[in-house]
């Protein structure tokens, strides 16, 4: 009786846990039409061209644009790293991984939508260099607060990211724009986004292997 009790109890909280899901992916699916409706009625563009592919409404082949598509998807993907690793807030790496999560978050929506390029600089008349400015700032500011424990990780990938994406930056606000500088300028901030990821993911799993050793050990006391 009493397994089937706990079992019962299981179900109902998966169920519970699931319309909850269910609810939070309603609200997202709704916030997002609403934007998209909201630019249908500001801007002329077109359903259609708020909702396709970029590349498709250009009619451009599908792999222009690769570089930048890829990095999009490692920032998207460190973020949600960052993000289901950091839940027991009493490991010492978990204020480095909500950090990474935090900036990983923003990257990916500066990069998606050109905020330091086109929005914030044109749209709200802040100069791109104070943009990307405070994103060198916030950088420094993670590594102020957690340096003690950033020493114990894998730091050598945390700098090299720093510094791809240092350089590119320097590149993109002092270079005069061409094609080979454009690519220049790109291809270390790609470097800078492939080591941001592992350094993030090695300290990820670093938190999972030690949570399957205690597992492990708690096991074997019962």
């Amino acid at each position: 009786m009493k397994k089937q009790h706990e079992q019962d109890e299981a179900t109902n909280n998966n169920s519970r846990e699931i319309k909850s899901v269910i609810i939070k992916i309603l609200v997202i699916w709704s916030l997002v039409m609403a934007v998209v409706v909201a630019l249908y009625k500001l801007t002329p563009f077109g359903f259609s061209e708020l909702t396709r592919d970029v590349t498709a409404i250009v009619n451009k082949p599908p792999y222009m644009g690769l570089l930048s598509t890829l990095g999009l998807l490692v920032w998207a993907g460190t973020f949600s790293v960052c993000f289901f690793a950091s839940r027991d807030s009493s490991h010492p790496f978990y204020n480095i991984l909500r950090w990474g999560a935090f900036l990983s978050f923003l990257l990916v929506m500066d990069d998606a939508f050109l905020l330091h390029e086109e929005i914030l600089p044109k749209q709200v008349g802040i100069p791109e260099i104070l943009v990307v400015g405070s994103y060198g700032v916030m950088g420094l500011a993670f590594f102020w607060n957690s340096w003690k424990t950033i020493l114990k990780s894998p730091y050598l990938l945390l700098a090299l990211a720093f510094i791809g994406l240092g350089a590119s930056a320097t590149l993109d606000q002092f270079m005069t724009f061409s094609d080979r500088e454009t690519a220049i300028e790109d291809g270390l901030k790609f470097f800078g986004i492939l080591s941001w990821y592992a350094y993030f993911f090695l300290v990820a799993r670093t938190i999972h292997n030690e949570t399957e050793t205690s597992d492990v050990m708690r096991n074997k006391e019962w």
